[in-house]
C-alpha cells in the first residue's frame, strides 16, 4: 500500500509541474486580448481535470472499461470547450493563438 502511496504522490507531484506551468500560462493570458485570457484560463481547466483523471487513476485497483467514460467525461468535456471557444472566435485577431492552444 505504500508503494502505491509512494507512486501515486510522485505522479501527482510531477503533474503538479504541469498545473503549475497552466497557472502561469493563465496570469500571462489575463495581460493579453480577452479572448487569449478566456481560452488560457480553459487550457488550466484541462489540465485541473486531467490530474483529477490521474489521481483517480492511480488510485485505482482496477480498470473497469465501463467507467471509463465516466472518468474521462470532465476532462473531454473541458477538451471540448476548448475547441468550440476557438470555432466561435474564428474573427478574432488572435485565432491563431486559439487554435494554437485548441491543438
Amino acid at each position: 500500500s505504500s508503494g502505491i502511496n509512494a507512486e501515486y504522490g510522485e505522479a501527482i507531484t510531477e503533474f503538479n509541474a504541469v498545473v503549475a506551468k497552466a497557472d502561469e500560462v493563465v496570469t500571462v493570458g489575463n495581460n493579453l486580448p480577452s479572448d487569449v485570457a478566456e481560452i488560457s484560463k480553459m487550457l488550466h481547466k484541462v489540465c485541473l481535470q486531467n490530474k483529477e483523471f490521474l489521481r483517480v487513476s492511480v488510485r485505482a485497483k482496477a480498470c473497469i472499461p465501463a467507467d471509463l467514460p465516466v472518468v474521462v467525461k470532465p476532462m473531454n468535456d473541458a477538451i471540448t470547450a476548448i475547441g468550440e471557444y476557438r470555432n466561435k472566435n474564428r474573427a478574432s485577431k488572435q485565432f491563431n493563438h486559439l487554435s494554437a492552444v485548441s491543438e
